[in-house]
């Protein structure tokens, strides 16, 4: 299916699994069984039980269908694969995005686990080019460590997702030292994910009304706020073998961050003491999801932007699919300033490299 001979790997596709689905793939004496069983018998997504994200115009925001494809089937993957030439494709859990919302209780452990055996025996098949993440519960770091061990090994798992929503302390924090350690053992990559986007879970400011503030800052806060501390924390040092991952926040804001870092840095070095470098070195040694790409008068400041943060080799395609914004591949094909090599790099070559298949 590759389009002029370039191979397509999404990796940013959201499966919109539900409570219905999972609950059967939660251990039958386990008494969370029984509270998302009753979860499931109204609502596929309750508004008792599990937080949502909406929209006050009655829009289920963000999960909003696409090409009338049905995306929490196997036939809805298999029909994207084919309608957009996808060769491969890096599912992310839906889900997930309610982590933020959560109460320091079991839900995100126990759905998690849920969900990652669901994916693994419904809907993954690595031949077919079908991978999954693990949707990470970080409020469970000792749990997380153990659900990576238990099935970071498996073949069509090629990464652990986090959403960065306004989790407290950041993922720079040495409390979240044993995730990053599992998924060093595994040689996963660690894939940070942005959430605050609604009215609902918008934790930085108070007052905003409309979705179109909350959209326009949520990822981009949360993931700035998780590079900032991941990079000032020296989390790059202790765990050198990770590969980090950066989703569904868009570009411009890399460069800013990378050279604010470095002017704060010379001025504070003993501020960060496990760092051996600037800062914005260890930015270009990160990845970077494709999606949302900044809507701009003048492609050529994709160019710019694109050389700031350390050229093609660093970023991957994503679609973001089935959200409103998603963008497929022709964002990428029909940057004129990039060459065929590096378009092939963006489009499927880079993930290929860095998730291993």
């Amino acid at each position: 299916m590759a389009i002029g001979g370039k191979t397509i790997f999404d990796t940013d596709a959201h499966y919109v699994e539900t409570l219905y689905d999972i609950v059967d793939y939660i251990d039958d004496d386990d008494p969370w069984k029984q509270k998302f069983a009753y979860g499931t018998k109204e609502r596929k997504v309750p508004l008792s039980f599990w937080p949502t994200l909406s929209r006050p115009d009655g829009f289920n925001y963000p999960s909003i269908k696409r090409r009338d494809i049905d995306f929490n089937t196997l036939e809805g993957v298999v029909q994207l694969m084919e309608e957009l030439s996808f060769d491969k494709i890096l599912l992310l859990s839906e889900q997930i995005l309610t982590f933020a919302m959560l109460e320091e209780d079991k839900r995100q452990t126990k759905f998690a686990e849920a969900y990652t055996r669901y994916m693994l025996d419904k809907i993954a098949d690595p031949d077919e080019g079908m991978y999954i993440s693990i949707p990470v519960p970080y409020n469970d770091p000792e749990k997380a460590a153990e659900l990576i061990d238990d099935y970071g090994k498996e073949k069509a798992v090629i990464g652990a997702c986090v959403l960065t929503a306004r989790i407290q302390p950041p993922m720079g924090h040495r409390k979240y030292d044993p995730i990053y350690d599992a998924c060093q053992r595994a040689d996963l990559p660690v894939l940070f994910h942005g959430g605050s986007a609604t009215l609902d879970n918008f934790g930085w400011v108070s007052g905003f009304t409309t979705i179109m503030e909350t959209h326009t800052l949520g990822f981009l806060f949360d993931n700035m706020t998780t590079i900032a501390n991941v990079v000032s924390q020296g989390v790059p040092e202790k765990f050198p073998k990770l590969d980090f991952v950066f989703q569904e926040t868009g570009l411009f804001w890399i460069p800013m961050m990378m050279y604010r870092m470095d002017m704060e840095y010379l001025r504070m070095q003993d501020e960060a003491v496990l760092l051996r470098k600037r800062p914005s070195e260890y930015m270009k040694e990160f990845y970077y999801g494709t999606q949302p790409l900044e809507v701009v008068p003048d492609k050529n400041y994709y160019k710019y932007v694109f050389e700031m943060l350390g050229g093609s080799d660093r970023l991957m395609y994503a679609s973001d699919y089935p959200h409103e914004d998603f963008d497929d591949p022709s964002v990428i094909n029909e940057m004129t300033f990039l060459t065929e090599n590096e378009k092939a790099n963006i489009l499927g070559k880079n993930a290929e490299r860095v998730f291993g298949v």
